[in-house]
């Protein structure tokens, strides 16, 4: 334990990035004030120790075996460990981080106990060369470390379309009905696009809409899923996920609670900026539909329209569970899907003229 000396001290001068310690710097997104002639946001990263080898680490993966039942199916050990090890990284606290944008060097929080840290910042324009919709963010670390962490930050105008999109069978397939199946999807299986999302989202891209992945998965899968997303040519987004620690849940729990992870992420979105217009994808699988409903509701002249992809057989909107998640919203502003085209078609309808 540390004396009440190293203590203050410590958090006086906070601990710079180790050697040994990496960075992950995810997409934001930055709105215009047009009284201050800025562009403001907020970075977010992640500081981590990766870890292979201990005891504890082999024996947390084989309770992940053993809960996806892996030994009942043919799967890659390399991939499985790839994916689960960020879960069983060393979380560094406690550090502090500068992070450079165009002209503006932003002082971050100290990391939390989890590793992330937050930190504000404010672009005077005249830093960003007209007609740029994104810049990169890089961390500073000390001169003799040759490394680069970088993200992207998005320029997003006050006025415009924006996709809230969530992920797990929304535009991958993940079956979150059957846990079992999903931790075998999400751990040991390459991960598969929804037959035609790609497409339809490429379209929503070339018509200016911007992206806003809002996901129930824990950030330590942000890496394989960003990457997922570019292999598919899916657009490019800002990220929000969900903080998990594997020694406070379980496996199987690792999309529960939706909603307190994607309610107050879009809201943030939505109050961000005012005056854009939202469409809100997702999935009947969890609580998109009530979720969706709620924010549709509390922000109509915000939100253009709610699409759901069916994945339960003969479902309907005039099912129960969508007459109540769904109350108040007009049924040309809802639409439940299994075929992406019916989603181009909507879209059509819903775009504003």
């Amino acid at each position: 334990m540390l004396s009440p000396l190293l203590l203050a001290a410590a958090m006086l001068f906070p601990a710079q990035v180790r050697a040994d310690e990496h960075v992950i710097l995810f997409p934001t997104c930055a709105r215009f004030d047009s009284r201050r002639q800025t562009w403001v946001g907020e970075v977010h990263g992640w500081i981590f120790e990766p870890e292979e080898d201990s005891e504890w680490r082999s024996e947390v993966i084989e309770s992940l075996e053993e809960a996806a039942k892996l030994d009942l199916i043919e799967w890659d050990r390399d991939l499985l460990k790839s994916r689960a090890l960020p879960f069983l990284a060393d979380n560094e606290g406690g550090k502090r981080v500068d992070v450079r944008i165009p002209g503006v060097v932003v002082r971050c929080d100290r990391s939390a106990a989890n590793g992330h840290f937050f930190g504000k910042f404010s672009i005077p324009k005249d830093n960003v060369p007209a007609d740029t919709h994104e810049v990169e963010a890089e961390v500073e670390l000390r001169r003799t470390d040759d490394r680069k962490f970088t993200g992207q930050v998005y320029l997003i105008p006050s006025e415009g379309v924006s996709i809230i999109s969530d992920i797990d069978d929304t535009i991958k397939q993940s079956n979150v009905l059957d846990k079992v199946e999903l931790l075998r999807n999400t751990f040991a299986r390459p991960f598969v696009a929804v037959e035609g999302m790609p497409q339809v989202y490429q379209a929503l891209a070339e018509r200016g809409a911007t992206f806003h992945y809002v996901s129930a998965s824990p950030w330590q899968l942000y890496a394989p899923l960003e990457q997922f997303v570019r292999l598919e040519k899916y657009p490019p987004g800002t990220w929000d996920m969900k903080s998990f620690r594997i020694w406070d849940d379980s496996w199987r729990n690792l999309l529960a609670n939706s909603a307190k992870v994607k309610t107050p992420a879009i809201e943030r979105l939505l109050r961000q900026f005012p005056e854009r217009r939202f469409l809100l994808i997702g999935d009947s699988g969890e609580a998109d539909p009530e979720i969706y409903g709620k924010l549709a509701r509390k922000y109509p002249a915000q939100v253009l329209g709610i699409a759901i992809r069916g994945v339960r057989n003969g479902e309907s909107l005039e099912d129960a569970r969508f007459g109540t998640a769904l109350e108040g919203i007009e049924d040309k502003r809802a639409l439940l899907f299994t075929d992406p085209q019916e989603l181009t078609r909507r879209v059509d309808a819903w775009w504003p003229r």
